[in-house]
C-alpha cells in the first residue's frame, strides 16, 4: 500500500488500475474502479439482459482527474450477476451476436450526468481511445415471454459524456503505428517521448457541431488525421479532455503528463486548499489588485460577447449555405435544389428547375431532366442523382437519353448533357472512392456522346476553390461543357510534381519537378482535401541556392508568398499557365 503525499489531485483510474503504478508510488491520490466486466453469451441473434458489475467510489463526483481506458476488458463468466429489473419492466438488453455482452456503455450512462459535472467544473478527463462499440442495445420488456421493444440505446463505450456522441465526434476505426506529433504544442514533448512503439487504432474527427478551436490535435495519421489530441472550450472554466492512443508505457506516461504537464494547463486541480480561496477575495486584496480585476471582468464580459456574436455569424452563415451540405448528402429534390443554388453562385444566369417549370404549365405526367443551363451554345440538360452507391450506367447515362428528345421539340441541335451524382452520399466525402467513379466504358461512352460526368464531392470542391481564388465565372465556365470526367482541377493547369517535405513555419516546401516552368513570381496551386490554393513563388532553391526558375527533374525548395500552414507531403502541386 503506497502512503499518500498528495491529497489534491484526487485520480479516478477506470478499467486501467495497473497503468497508474507510477503515480501511486509517487504519493497522488489515486483510487481505482470499473464500469464493468464483459460476460460471455451464446451466439445468437437473441438479446440477453445487460447486467451491471461496474464499481465506482461513492465520492465519484468529487474526483478531479478521470483516467478512462475505452477498450474493452476480457470477457468472462456472467455468473452472479443479476438482471436489474424485473422482466416486466423496461431494462436494458443486448443483441448475443459477438458471444459476450459488455456492460461498459450502461455504466457510462447512469454516470455521465456526473462526469458531465466534473467537466464543467474544471474536472480532467485522460482518455485512452479505442473505436466505437457496435453493440446492438435496445429499451425493452419480456411480455409474456416474448420481447417487446421501446427504443434503441444509442450509447457506446464512448457515452461517459454527452459530448462524444456520434453527432459531435466521429471516432473511426483506423489501425496503425506511424504517428507524427504536431510541433505547436509543448505537451507533445511527453507525448513524443512515449510515441514510441504506440499505436493508435481510431482517428479522431470533430463534426460541424464543434468550433474549430475547441478541438486541438496533438498527433496525426501519416494522413493528416487526428489520432491524439485535447478537447477544451477556450475562455470557459471547463476542464479539458485528452485522448491518446495505445502506448506501451501507460504508468511512466500518465506519471509524468500529471506530474509535468497538467499543473500547467490546470494548476487549480493541484490546489489543495481551495477551501481557503476567500483570502483572495476583493475584501482582502489591495486597492490595485482590485481595479486589475475588475478590467479583467470587463475584457473576459467583451470577450465572451464576440464569442456569441461570431457564434450567431456561423449559424447564420451555415443556414445561408446549407446548399453546401445537401450537395454532398442529399438526394431528390433537396439535391436538385442544391445543385441549382451551386450553378448560380458559380455565376451560371440561366439555370432552369425542369420540372418546376413544367408543373407551372400542367405538364406534370411528362419526365425530362432535372434542369437546364441556358447560358450559351451549348444548350446543357442536367440530370442530378444521389446514390448510397457507386453509378451505374444507367445512373451516369441518364442524361443523354433526353437529347434528342429536346432536339426534336425545340428544333435546335446544339444541345449537351451533364450528369451530376452524388455518389456513396451515405460516407463522408474524402473516404467515398473518388477516383474510380465510373467503369472506363462510360467514360468512353460519354466522351463519344457529349456527356459530361461530374460528381457532387468534385462540384463541391470547385465551388471552394472558386470562392478562395476568387476566380471568374469565365473562368471554370469552360468545364461544365467538357465531355466525358469533369474534374475539380481547372484545365489550363499542369502537374508540377508531389510534395515530399514541408516547413510548416516558413510556408515552404520540396517537391520534384515533373515539368519546365516553375519560376520565382509565377503561379502555383496545391491540391487540398476540399478544393485547391493558388499563390504566388516567393522563392526557389537548388541544393541550398537561390534561383530564378527549375528544370524538369530538379529537386527543388519553394517558399511561397501566402501564409498557409497546411502544405502535406504528397500532395499535388500544379503549374497555373
Amino acid at each position: 500500500m503506497n502512503k499518500i503525499k498528495y491529497t489534491h489531485p484526487k485520480v479516478l483510474s477506470i478499467d486501467c488500475e495497473e497503468e497508474t503504478s507510477e503515480l501511486e508510488k509517487a504519493g497522488f491520490n489515486v483510487e481505482h474502479g470499473s464500469f464493468g466486466k464483459p460476460y460471455n453469451v451464446s451466439v445468437s441473434s437473441q438479446y440477453e439482459p445487460v447486467k451491471r458489475s461496474d464499481n465506482l467510489p461513492k465520492d465519484l463526483r468529487e474526483k478531479e482527474i478521470i483516467i478512462i481506458d475505452t477498450r474493452g476488458l476480457h470477457s468472462g463468466s456472467g455468473d452472479g450477476l443479476e438482471k436489474e429489473f424485473p422482466d416486466d419492466e423496461l431494462d436494458w438488453w443486448a443483441k448475443c451476436s459477438n458471444g459476450y455482452i459488455d456492460p461498459k456503455s450502461r455504466a457510462m450512462a447512469i454516470h455521465s450526468s456526473t462526469f458531465k459535472d466534473i467537466y464543467v467544473n474544471g474536472g480532467i478527463f485522460i482518455v485512452f481511445g479505442s473505436p466505437r462499440d457496435l453493440q446492438d442495445l435496445i429499451f425493452a420488456k419480456n411480455s409474456y415471454g416474448s420481447l417487446e421493444i421501446n427504443n434503441k440505446i444509442n450509447y457506446d463505450n464512448w457515452g461517459f459524456l454527452p459530448l462524444f456522441s456520434k453527432k459531435n465526434f466521429n471516432i473511426n476505426y483506423a489501425f496503425g503505428t506511424e504517428i507524427f506529433p504536431e510541433d505547436d504544442f509543448s505537451e507533445n514533448s511527453i507525448l513524443r517521448k512515449y510515441l514510441v512503439d504506440s499505436t493508435y487504432s481510431i482517428t479522431i474527427e470533430p463534426t460541424y457541431m464543434i468550433e474549430e478551436n475547441e478541438y486541438r490535435s496533438f498527433a496525426n495519421d501519416k494522413f493528416g488525421k487526428s489520432v491524439s489530441g485535447v478537447y477544451h472550450e477556450p475562455g470557459s472554466t471547463k476542464g479539458h479532455i485528452f485522448i491518446f492512443p495505445e502506448m506501451k508505457n501507460k504508468s511512466g506516461f500518465l506519471f509524468e503528463f500529471i506530474s509535468k504537464i497538467l499543473p500547467e494547463i490546470s494548476p487549480e486541480v493541484f490546489d489543495s486548499n481551495k477551501g481557503k480561496s476567500w483570502k483572495y477575495s476583493s475584501d482582502y486584496e489591495n486597492h490595485t489588485i482590485v481595479k486589475l480585476k475588475d478590467e479583467l471582468t470587463v475584457l473576459e464580459t467583451n470577450y465572451l460577447e464576440n464569442i456569441a456574436k461570431i457564434k450567431d455569424s456561423i449559424a447564420q452563415e451555415r443556414q445561408e449555405y446549407k446548399f453546401l451540405r445537401d450537395l454532398i448528402t442529399e438526394t431528390g429534390d433537396t439535391l436538385v435544389s442544391a445543385v441549382h443554388e451551386t450553378l448560380e453562385h458559380l455565376g451560371f444566369k440561366d439555370v432552369v428547375d425542369t420540372d418546376k417549370e413544367l408543373e407551372s404549365t400542367g405538364e406534370t405526367s411528362v419526365r425530362h431532366e432535372d434542369l437546364q443551363i441556358k447560358d450559351s451554345s451549348p444548350l446543357l440538360l442536367v440530370e442530378v442523382k444521389g446514390i448510397t452507391g457507386l453509378p451505374s450506367d444507367e445512373d451516369a447515362l441518364a442524361a443523354n437519353k433526353y437529347v434528342a428528345v429536346r432536339m426534336r421539340s425545340l428544333g435546335r441541335t446544339d444541345i449537351n448533357s451533364l450528369a451530376i451524382i452524388n455518389h456513396q452520399r451515405k460516407i463522408e466525402c474524402l473516404n467515398r472512392e473518388n477516383e474510380n467513379v465510373f467503369r472506363k466504358e462510360i467514360l468512353l461512352n460519354a466522351e463519344a456522346h457529349n456527356l459530361g460526368l461530374l460528381t457532387t464531392w468534385d462540384l463541391f470542391r470547385i465551388y471552394k476553390s472558386f470562392q478562395i481564388n476568387d476566380w471568374s465565372h469565365e473562368y471554370i465556365k469552360g468545364s461544365f461543357y467538357k465531355s466525358g470526367r469533369i474534374s475539380a482541377i481547372p484545365q489550363d493547369y499542369k502537374f508540377l510534381g508531389k510534395v515530399v517535405k514541408n516547413w510548416k513555419k516558413s510556408n515552404s516546401f520540396g517537391l520534384k519537378c515533373e515539368i519546365e516552368g516553375l519560376e520565382v513570381g509565377g503561379k502555383i496551386s496545391i491540391e487540398c482535401n476540399n478544393c485547391v490554393r493558388e499563390a504566388y513563388v516567393k522563392s526557389i532553391q537548388v541544393n541550398g541556392e537561390n534561383v530564378n526558375q527549375a528544370s524538369l527533374g530538379q529537386e527543388v525548395g519553394i517558399e511561397i508568398s501566402d501564409n498557409y500552414s497546411h502544405i502535406k507531403v504528397n500532395q499535388r502541386v500544379y503549374l497555373v499557365k
